[in-house]
Order: structure tokens, then C-alpha cells, then sequence
């Protein structure tokens, strides 16, 4: 596996209005969807962050902190070689969008993620 770079972060928060001011009108993110319980922003080269409600139901993983997800080349063989070196990874990869993404827990206990971009 050979990580490209960061490509994505997330946030859960019970402070969701101002977590989302704070990026749009403090670090002047480009604010480019909501969902409900979801905040999305473009970054110029074209990352992502997202910050999500407490309440919203596809992030309730989402427990320790901002998550991170590093952009990998190929998602089915980031996979197994997590798998393969014991690493936690949680449910299945999921798609949309272009891109296919996986969550897996650290050695730290943390939540983590990869990204890879599909043709």
C-alpha cells in the first residue's frame, strides 16, 4: 500500500452550527453541500472535510475525534493488507461519488480511513 496523501476529513460534533461556522466564515472553506446532519466542504486542490451531527446515523463510529482518510491508490488491496496485518477494518467499503472508502480502528484505538478515487 502506498498512501498519496490526505484526501478527507470528518468530524462528529454536538457542536455542528458552530464547528461549521468556524470552518466557512473563520477558515473560509468552501462550503459545497448539505445533507441532513451534514456539513461538506471543498478545500482548493480539491479535499475534503465534513462535519457531521451527533445524531446522524451513517457516522455513529465516529467516536474518537476527527477522522482521517488517506488517499490510497488501490482500496481492494489497502484492505487486505490491513486485514492481513490484524488491523480492525469496519464493515465493507463503501462507494459513491466516484470515490470508494473503508474505516478501519488504529493501534491507537482511534478510527481511521482510506480513499481511493474509481474511474
Amino acid at each position: 500500500m502506498h498512501v498519496q496523501g490526505i484526501a478527507w476529513v470528518g468530524t462528529r460534533t454536538d457542536r455542528w452550527s458552530e464547528t461549521v461556522e468556524m470552518f466557512e466564515h473563520r477558515l473560509g472553506l468552501r462550503r459545497r453541500d448539505d445533507q441532513s446532519g451534514i456539513a461538506v466542504f471543498t478545500l482548493d486542490n480539491g479535499d475534503t472535510v465534513e462535519v457531521f451531527t451527533t445524531d446522524e446515523p451513517d457516522h455513529r463510529h465516529f467516536t474518537t475525534g476527527p477522522v482521517v482518510g488517506f488517499a490510497v491508490d488501490d482500496i481492494e488491496s489497502a484492505r487486505a493488507e490491513l486485514e492481513a496485518s490484524g488491523i480492525d477494518v469496519l464493515g465493507p467499503i463503501q462507494r459513491g461519488g466516484g470515490l470508494a472508502w473503508l474505516h478501519f480502528r488504529g493501534a491507537d484505538d482511534n478510527i481511521w480511513e482510506l480513499t481511493a478515487k474509481e474511474a
